[in-house]
């Protein structure tokens, strides 16, 4: 068992840190931790955690970096760690240069506990938003892990924006990063430990507390007036937010006429028509939204997720339902089926844009009656799943809005040399998509022409090989001749039954 010492007394009039870590190292503890406490209001009215009174020493706490310096310099093993560092009172890019420091004289040794605060006045007096400290604080880590690994680093972040800066030397070896127990209530999972010992980046499972609505009506307000110039009249961009706000609310049924009832529209009639009659500008809409994903989670080493979801329906009057796949039951059902393209960056993640998958039947004579009904273009006609999916990456890329690197799929797409097509053609960018196994490839580049035919009536163009004597190899045989010191293990996700794992090895195929 490793036992380590935690300072709690940390006071300029308290034992010297050096005198205690030399002699907690003597005795074989295994770590020296030390409080923080930069400020303490005077006046206050957050209750303490413990009962009572907050101690007067609080006021008097010592810097626990400069704490650690001096125990670094007189020891050679023991640990010394932050317990803890309030993360959101500090400047992300002198607590950086103030890590690197440290771990660097003390050989590594250092261990960054982090905490968010409980001390509402204290926070704020240092600059940091109490009532959203744990974003925050998940922000600051990734800003400074960005500073401690790239050389030019930026950051874009809703509290610390920051451009093009150079690297951080010394930069520390791999930290470890332990999160303050003693979160607030609903807080346990917004920065959770790494789920692994080198990436600090794991999206966390996001909690919603009371405090974090608070003032959502206005936010919403706020977030719906950015849409102001889609609408042409005043009455339809009103009955959207209202229809935004029945989305949000206790509704057991979200359909219009609760929703209008729920928030006192004008008419249930009213809401009906601005949302299936009233013409809006989809264009500029999804460009405005893409532009506030941009600025909100923007990084330039972005991804763009591609999938298919499916919704239940029970009747058959919504456009584009039939019996078919339903991912979300895991079998075939009567649903609608989308295609959907989502935004991924270490600051969040965000639906982005969508395509609505028509089955092949819904192109036959049999259903020229629901198409019109549906009000589905004359133009419309058949486009596969990754056919969709390929004009998403498209029109995300020639955008131009939200930056991204990298573009994720699962075997449906990869199967799909439309989608590939489409991957291709971001140039910069870097697809991965999974392929079945039994796909062959080659390690090396090959010589390709490309050859025009006629099948039923249709003009086909296909890409062939000129040189076919060049060996193929299928993904599974590829795999087995890699030997087993070449894969690594990375956690992928957390599963309901611990984290799913996956062996990776980075190859380049054709």
């Amino acid at each position: 068992m490793k036992v380590g010492l935690f300072h709690y007394l940390s006071t300029a009039y308290a034992i010297d840190p050096a005198i205690l870590a030399k002699r907690a190292e003597e005795l074989g503890f295994d770590s020296l931790w030390l409080p923080e406490h930069p400020i303490m209001p005077v006046t206050t009215v957050t209750p303490f955690p413990l009962g009572g009174p907050i101690p007067a020493f609080y006021a008097d706490l010592i810097d626990p970096f400069v704490g650690l310096a001096r125990a670094s310099a007189v020891t050679k093993t023991i640990k010394l760690g932050t317990g803890i560092c309030l993360v959101p009172e500090r400047n992300p890019l002198l607590l950086a240069k103030e890590i690197a420091t440290l771990d660097h004289f003390s050989g590594g040794r250092f261990l960054f506990g982090i905490g968010a605060g409980w001390l509402k006045e204290e926070t704020e007096i240092m600059g940091g938003d109490f009532a959203h400290r744990w974003t925050q604080t998940q922000e600051a880590i990734m800003a400074m892990q960005a500073l401690w690994t790239q050389e030019e680093a930026a950051y874009h972040g809703r509290y610390y924006p920051y451009s093009a800066t150079y690297e951080l030397t010394p930069f520390p070896g791999p930290l470890t990063l332990l999160v303050n127990l003693q979160q607030p209530k609903g807080a346990s999972g917004m920065l959770p430990v790494c789920r692994t010992p080198d990436d600090v980046h794991a999206i966390p499972p996001f909690e919603v507390t009371c405090e974090d609505v608070e003032g959502f009506l206005d936010e919403l307000g706020e977030f719906h007036a950015l849409f102001r110039d889609c609408f042409v009249r005043r009455e339809p961009r009103e009955h959207f937010f209202r229809y935004m706000v029945g989305q949000f609310s206790s509704l057991e049924r979200k359909s219009i006429e609760p929703i209008a009832i729920q928030t006192e529209a004008s008419s249930i009639r009213a809401m009906q028509r601005s949302l299936s009659d009233t013409q809006w500008n989809d264009a500029r809409m999804l460009q405005t939204y893409h532009q506030q994903v941009a600025k909100e989670m923007g990084a330039p080493d972005g991804v763009i997720i591609v999938d298919e979801s499916g919704f239940v329906k029970k009747g058959q009057d919504s456009v584009g339902v039939a019996r078919q796949y339903c991912g979300t039951l895991g079998k075939v059902d009567n649903c609608q089926v989308g295609v959907f393209a989502a935004y991924a960056s270490r600051q969040g993640y965000a639906l982005v844009d969508k395509r609505l998958f028509l089955p092949e039947p819904w192109f036959s004579d049999a259903y020229a009656n629901r198409r019109a009904q549906c009000d589905v273009p004359k133009e419309a006609v058949l486009h596969t799943k990754p056919q969709l999916a390929a004009a998403l990456v498209q029109c995300l890329y020639e955008g131009g809005t939200l930056p991204f690197r990298y573009i994720a799929a699962d075997c449906l797409y990869g199967n799909s040399p439309e989608f590939w097509a489409a991957c291709e053609a971001c140039v910069g960018t870097v697809a991965f998509v999974a392929v079945p196994e039994e796909t062959r490839c080659w390690l090396a580049p090959v010589a390709t022409t490309t050859q025009s035919s006629t099948s039923k009536g249709k003009h086909r163009t296909q890409r062939v090989v000129t040189t076919p004597e060049t060996p193929l190899q299928s993904v599974a045989k590829l795999a087995q001749q890699i030997g087993p010191r070449a894969w690594y293990r990375r956690t992928v996700s957390e599963g309901t039954k611990g984290p799913i794992v996956s062996p990776v090895k980075v190859m380049i195929s054709h």
